[in-house]
């Protein structure tokens, strides 16, 4: 009677623990495939193009919007225009008042003259506000004046002023007479430019 106890007893407690090792077995013992949706805390994410400033060699150059035939402009006969007249957009003509050139102002910004009649792209009013209008001035090398010149590489760059803001073709578009404005910096087609030499319209691809 006494062995017969005692083998029930052994397979009670062999079941027993047959039982907790089946509850602690995940997925009833089963192998799982991670799920695509899993974020794993070592994933790496893609990195955004480095935007450098370039040192820009001593000659005339036009600006347009890359990849477009729209260069920046000034309105009205090359030999007629002065102070106040806001910079636009125009199809290519090869006019006088297309040309313009670089004049370092320290930190990777830049003057930018127009070679015609010696006057600076100039933020209208010196007002570094958004939607703020784009002209030609005097030279007075203010902060209104000033314009830091990025590469985003091959050849293409964006203007910034020195609290930020992109030079912009206002309303994103680039059709004749759209007027150059400040804007938020989004990287958008109407902020990228490309630099070209005047003499041989050949583009400047940076340092």
């Amino acid at each position: 009677m006494k062995k017969l106890l005692v083998i029930v007893s052994v397979c009670l407690l062999s079941s027993s623990m047959l039982n907790a090792q089946r509850v602690y077995k995940p997925n009833g013992g089963k192998k799982t495939t991670p799920s695509s949706s899993t974020t794993s805390s070592t994933s790496v994410s893609t990195p955004t193009s480095v935007e450098t400033t370039v040192t820009i060699p001593k000659k005339e150059y036009l600006v347009r919007v890359a990849g477009t035939n729209a260069y920046w402009d000034i309105p009205g006969h090359p030999d007629r225009n002065s102070g106040s007249n806001a910079v636009q957009m125009w199809g290519f003509d090869n006019g006088a008042d297309r040309k313009v050139m670089f004049i370092p102002a320290g930190d990777g910004f830049y003057y930018i003259k127009f070679s015609h009649n010696g006057y600076y792209l100039d933020v209208k009013g010196g007002n570094l506000n958004k939607d703020a209008h784009l002209q030609i001035w005097q030279p007075n090398r203010t902060d209104a004046q000033k314009f830091k010149v990025l590469h985003k590489g091959n050849g293409k760059f964006k203007l910034v002023t020195v609290n930020g803001l992109a030079v912009d073709c206002e309303g994103g578009g680039w059709k004749n007479g759209v007027k150059l404005q400040l804007w938020d910096d989004h990287n958008g087609q109407c902020q990228t430019f490309e630099i070209v030499e005047a003499g041989t319209k050949s583009k400047f691809y940076g340092n």
